[in-house]
């Protein structure tokens, strides 16, 4: 039994160990992935735990050639230098609330742990169902727009085939009976991940040789997108037929989708079936004595893939005091007066800011400037200075004309160009300030807040003034250039950290 454990069972349950303890330490992305797949409204990545229970039962599977491996393991070099490279970068990413930089060095890592610690005879036998997570990874959300462009084309023509009078308005597909938005949901994106997902796993399973995988890959992913456009076209025709009175229009339509793609699914499956070769045999086993010393480097790997993180989550416990920041706006000088409450114009929306405020303040002709100022303490996903749900313009009815960097006396600023619900046009100047460095680039703004948080815990704020066109928009980029020039040292770094004891007072 003794001799069974040492060469045969320690060195794959040590790899399960090591890849157990990557979860635990980078729990951020599993954190992040779940509120992912369990997002039942876009639904785009809603098959993300049926892509993680694959992933593990490719593990278990992977298990008997892992054992049979286990005289061949021996650490790697190149392992660990991809350690040291990636470990810091999911660090920066995860400061940075950077996530899908986070999630796709997630896998990477748990690859490069079992590369580093047991070599390339095991990396090789866990690529595949490590690899396999990035079918449920946001890395695809960026073709999304393609495909939603490609299948109201497509749609549209379907229709015109049939005889049936319709035009598009970008992508919305009008029909005599009404109109169909084919919005962002419909674009087909989740039935192409699951189709790439599908045959990539079917290739796997049945050993189909490599050109014949490739093929069966590239033509799943077809089937699903023309799937997904006779899905759309369905929906529409049966608007047009029954006067939009059809199920597929006034009820559900999402199944009718799935039932087709199951259609083609079984279809493809069958393909496998007669393209694939029959499974080598098990590669026999070997007795090998195993010294102690082959769980030096599974230590040093799990030493080198946990430090730097669980330094992070230590720093933030320690330092994890109730703090605020310093909420007053600069009073007015060098000719300018205020604060002065903000005209309802403008209000711009930064989600789960620690501070904010918006003022207005009066040159000299008592023509007025709003000025917008926000901090975040400390960033988290659905909290950082530059998110997804963060709106500079606001809901307030400006609508976006223009953005582009400019160069002014005080520097470098984002200049952006709105109209209001009136038609009269402004213009915002904004700049990221991260303790004290000014940025005009949002990614790289946070990439040096993640880089800074390493060692310290930096402020990221923002801060912007608008001027309205008045009497033209040189006239208010002038305004602006001079506020800035006389105001701008006060207004941009004053997002200094105060430790404060618990009060609801110190809320924003």
């Amino acid at each position: 039994m003794h001799a069974m454990w040492t060469s045969r069972v320690r060195e794959p349950w040590a790899l399960w160990g090591l890849l157990l303890l990557g979860v635990l330490v980078y729990w951020p992305s599993m954190s992040a992935l779940h509120e992912l797949w369990t997002d039942f409204d876009s639904r785009a990545y809603s098959h993300g735990y049926l892509i993680l229970a694959v992933s593990l039962w490719l593990l278990v599977r992977a298990t008997p050639a892992l054992v049979a491996a286990a005289p061949s393991f021996r650490p790697s070099l190149l392992g660990f230098a991809g350690l040291l490279i990636a470990t810091p970068l999911w660090v920066i990413a995860w400061n940075a609330g950077l996530r899908e930089g986070y999630l796709l060095l997630f896998p990477a890592i748990l690859w490069l742990a079992v590369l580093a610690a047991f070599g390339f005879a095991a990396a090789w036998h866990v690529a595949f169902a490590i690899g396999y997570l990035y079918f449920a990874i946001p890395v695809w959300s960026h073709i999304n727009g393609v495909l939603q462009n490609l299948t109201t084309v497509m749609a549209f023509g379907m229709l015109r085939l049939v005889g049936v009078s319709a035009y598009t308005q970008g992508n919305v597909i009008h029909i005599p009976a009404g109109a169909f938005e084919v919005a962002g949901g419909c674009s087909g994106l989740h039935y192409f991940e699951v189709g790439l997902a599908i045959a990539t796993l079917l290739g796997e399973v049945d050993r189909v040789p490599p050109r014949r995988r490739m093929f069966l890959v590239a033509l799943m992913g077809v089937l699903a997108i023309v799937c997904n456009w006779i899905r759309v076209f369905c929906v529409a025709l049966a608007g047009q037929l029954t006067n939009m009175e059809s199920y597929l229009v006034k009820v559900d339509h999402y199944w009718f989708g799935w039932a087709l793609f199951a259609l083609t699914m079984f279809g493809v499956i069958w393909f496998a079936g007669r393209a694939g070769a029959p499974p080598p045999s098990s590669p026999p086993r070997r007795d090998a004595v195993s010294s102690s010393a082959s769980l030096r480097p599974v230590m040093v790997t799990a030493l080198v893939m946990t430090v730097l993180p669980l330094s992070q989550w230590m720093v933030r416990a320690l330092s994890d005091e109730p703090v605020s920041i310093a909420r007053e706006l600069p009073a007015g000088s060098s000719g300018w007066t205020g604060p002065y409450s903000a005209a309802q114009g403008w209000r711009p929306v930064f989600q789960g800011a620690t501070w904010e405020a918006l003022a207005a303040y009066r040159d000299e002709d008592a023509r007025a400037i709003e000025v917008y100022n926000v901090a975040y303490r400390d960033q988290r996903q659905g909290a950082e200075l530059v998110g997804y749900g963060n709106s500079l313009l606001g809901n307030s009815g400006l609508t976006l004309q223009s953005q582009s960097v400019v160069q002014t006396r005080s520097g470098r600023m984002i200049e952006t160009m709105a109209t209001d619900v009136g038609g009269r046009q402004s213009i915002i100047w904004s700049v990221y300030d991260i303790d004290g460095h000014l940025f005009v680039e949002p990614l790289r703004s946070q990439l040096w807040y993640g880089v800074m948080a390493l060692a310290s815990r930096p402020v990221a704020s923002l801060a912007a003034a608008r001027a309205v066109c008045v009497p033209d928009c040189n006239g208010a980029r002038e305004k602006l250039d001079r506020f800035f020039e006389q105001m701008g040292g006060p207004l941009l770094h004053r997002a200094t950290i105060k430790g404060l004891r618990s009060d609801s007072s110190n809320a924003r």
